[in-house]
């Protein structure tokens, strides 16, 4: 297969710049439901699609995928060392600093309720995303998310060697392998509940499968969204069909099979229509998209702290309350960190890592 042709890296479209602002104001949206699920795992009723949050994170995976393969796409045309390190280091930068901070609210959690601190080969491990840790006072993890960027390594480790294979592939190719890599995946997460309780918790294995499932898909279809077929995934209609159509397989079931509608939500997103723009691009929702990372990341140990005070309570904080308190707490906290690290650690890690590690764009388009 013949490589196809890409704009200059850093290049962006009107219809890029968008799309690309609605997945940002999308993955706001995405952390609140995973805050949500956190807080309200027992919810019924219309909140009863809370109790699926957790698909939030595959939908991260698959967000994740498809926009690193749109920001890199051209640095892996060939297969460099040098563009791995400059690739692997950016994402040093943007996933270690905001976990080291994360992992210190988690440890002042853990003081303030149990009284004791984790052993100093766990700290370290939760610092370089290996494990997290329970407080069995509450039977709660501390550090819950770090589970999800451990695995996203794994993505990120292959991603030079995978955006390279695919820059092989042309739009059309990409297109016709989304269909059985879906279904390969569906039928994965099948099998994988054969398999037991034990093996769909939380262990590598399965959270492998989440990620590929997710991440993997998110390039393929960043290469066939360019493919005629594609181009028509547009517009409100077609988006508030794939919302009902989520919302109705969420309502109704437990959730095999949403990882097609969840993947054309994000290409819908990329093409918006007015009123999905308006609702993923006002302040309130890019703002939330700002600081998502940073939500996701403190919410599980504010959300902890939160119930081991209704737990003092006796159960006397009503359950709205409990819900509120924690995410005003976490979202004050997301939106320092945010501020104050994050976006600092990132640009100085662009900076850096330009410096120390340059692309040589013109011998790699050569």
């Amino acid at each position: 297969m013949t490589t196809h042709s890409f704009p200059p890296r850093g290049a962006t479209t009107a219809r890029d710049a968008q799309g690309f602002a609605c997945l940002h104001g999308l993955r706001g949206v995405l952390a609140l439901w995973v805050v949500l699920y956190h807080t309200s795992p027992g919810a019924f009723g219309p909140l009863h699609v809370a109790r699926h949050g957790y698909l939030a994170v595959d939908m991260f995976f698959l967000m994740s995928g498809f926009i690193l393969m749109h920001t890199h796409q051209q640095d892996f045309r060939r297969l460099t060392l040098r563009a791995a390190l400059h690739f692997w280091s950016l994402r040093v930068w943007r996933t270690y600093p905001l976990n080291i901070a994360a992992c210190l609210v988690s440890v002042a959690v853990t003081l303030a309720i149990a009284g004791w601190l984790p052993p100093a080969a766990t700290l370290i491990d939760s610092a370089l995303f290996m494990n997290s840790w329970d407080i069995p006072v509450i039977d709660r993890v501390a550090n819950g998310p770090i589970w999800s960027l451990k695995v996203e390594w794994y993505g990120y480790l292959a991603f030079p060697m995978l955006c390279w294979a695919l820059n092989r592939l042309s739009p059309r190719a990409a297109v016709m392998l989304i269909a059985p890599a879906i279904l390969a995946i569906e039928v994965g997460v099948l099998a994988s509940g054969w398999l037991g309780p034990d093996f769909t918790a939380m262990n590598l294995p399965h959270q492998l499968l989440r990620l590929a499932g997710g991440f993997g898909l998110g390039c393929v279809l960043r290469v066939g969204f360019e493919h005629p077929l594609v181009r028509h995934m547009r517009g409100d209609g077609l988006m508030l069909a794939m919302l009902a159509g989520a919302i109705l397989v969420l309502l109704l079931s437990e959730p095999p099979g949403t990882l097609p509608l969840l993947a054309v939500i994000v290409m819908i997103a990329c093409r918006p229509g007015r009123l999905t723009q308006w609702l993923l691009t006002n302040r309130v929702a890019s703002y939330l998209g700002r600081i998502s990372f940073s939500i996701y990341m403190v919410h599980v140990p504010i959300v902890t702290l939160f119930y081991d005070l209704q737990l003092q309570a006796g159960g006397a904080l009503p359950s709205g309350a409990f819900t509120l308190g924690a995410l005003i707490t976490a979202f004050a906290l997301a939106s320092l960190l945010c501020r104050l690290l994050e976006e600092p650690a990132r640009r100085v890690g662009r900076r850096l890592t330009n410096v120390h590690l340059p692309l040589l764009y013109g011998h790699q388009q050569g």
